[in-house]
């Protein structure tokens, strides 16, 4: 005799008396082991293996909301470091920014300035004391 996925080798009837119904308890020896049962007097079939199975179905689903707890914790964290990371690299960047505005600012400073006194001194160290200029010129 085959019931579900398991073959019932035997059943050891016992007789509770529980409030005013009477229940059938056997023991329902399957292939891959004993299973306690219930048969209730409606003729349903309860077996520690279904109480087992609700136990650990629950048992899984608080698992998984802690898990999922943890792991939204873990993101928010995590969110917040690269946050923090990514607002110091801001930070860094435009220091650094303008550094270098302001070095190039010196720079162009610097450069110009002696530009300007690479040309006075070709103007007026060099060229006008060797320039022959006609009397007449200059005071006109």
């Amino acid at each position: 005799m085959r019931i579900g996925s398991g073959n019932i080798q035997s059943l050891l009837p016992d007789y509770l008396v529980v409030g005013h119904a009477v229940m059938l308890v056997g023991l329902l020896a399957f292939e891959n082991g004993i299973v306690g049962a219930v048969i209730h007097s409606n003729g349903r079939v309860e077996t520690h293996s279904q109480e087992w199975r609700k136990e650990i179905a629950s048992m899984v689903i608080e698992a998984e909301y802690r898990q999922e707890a943890r792991l939204q914790e873990m993101v928010a964290s995590q969110e917040v470091k690269f946050k923090g990371i990514v607002d110091e690299l801001k930070s860094l960047i435009t220091g650094l920014s303008c550094q270098n505005v302001e070095a190039v600012r010196q720079k162009n400073c610097s450069e110009q300035s002696q530009v300007e006194e690479y040309l006075f001194e070709i103007i007026y160290g060099i060229v006008l004391p060797n320039w022959n200029f006609p009397v007449s010129t200059v005071r006109d």
